[in-house]
């Protein structure tokens, strides 16, 4: 079983940062829980920056910074609530082993993914080393995606954003997030 300071070197020496929605550093990963549960897809992300951006969001909607005043009633309650109850979290303390997850697509490929293909859709295809080519897609997540069985990011040439020629098309995974409190992974900068 790892302790949580060899969880936190192991993801700063061993994992590549993609920026999360406050412009920190996150690393993704899979986990094993000391149940020996296996979560394939786990973000973890700095606690203090997402608390931060929390009480933003809770302060600009209790001053009625919203676009139509009718809705305030309504727009406090859901912004407290989309902070509070969404998303899946893990804790970190319950994390016993760390480890690389096949579903992350490397930055580098995931920055050449292009804009969205069409109002809420981004599409784009790879190219493997044997000229194979699949394709992904996704709604607003790209922290992790499905692959076909045998798939390794390390074969893809070439990244073609807006691209549907085949099928299946490889969607977005959920992920669970895991807040890690006390340590900061710094604001994000491409490698």
């Amino acid at each position: 079983m790892m302790e949580q300071k060899e969880i936190i070197r192991w993801i700063r020496t061993e994992q590549e940062p993609v920026p999360d929605l406050c412009g920190r550093n996150a690393y993704r990963s899979a986990a094993y829980l000391k149940d020996g549960v296996h979560l394939p897809c786990v973000l973890l992300r700095e606690a203090r920056a997402h608390t931060e951006l929390a009480l933003a969001r809770f302060e600009e909607s209790r001053k009625g910074g919203v676009a139509d005043p009718r809705n305030l009633s309504d727009h406090y309650p859901n912004v407290v609530k989309h902070f509070v109850t969404e998303g899946n979290q893990v804790d970190l303390y319950d994390i016993a082993r760390i480890e690389p997850s096949p579903y992350a697509i490397p930055f580098s490929l995931l920055s050449q993914m292009g804009d969205e293909t069409s109002m809420g859709w981004t599409q784009f295809a790879v190219l493997l080393d044997e000229g194979t080519e699949v394709s992904f897609g996704t709604s607003y997540l790209n922290e992790f995606f499905d692959i076909p069985e045998g798939f390794s990011w390390d074969r893809v040439t070439k990244v073609v954003p807006h691209r549907s020629r085949t099928k299946p098309v490889y969607r977005e995974r959920p992920f669970f997030t895991c807040f890690v409190d006390k340590v900061e992974f710094g604001k994000f900068k491409p490698q």
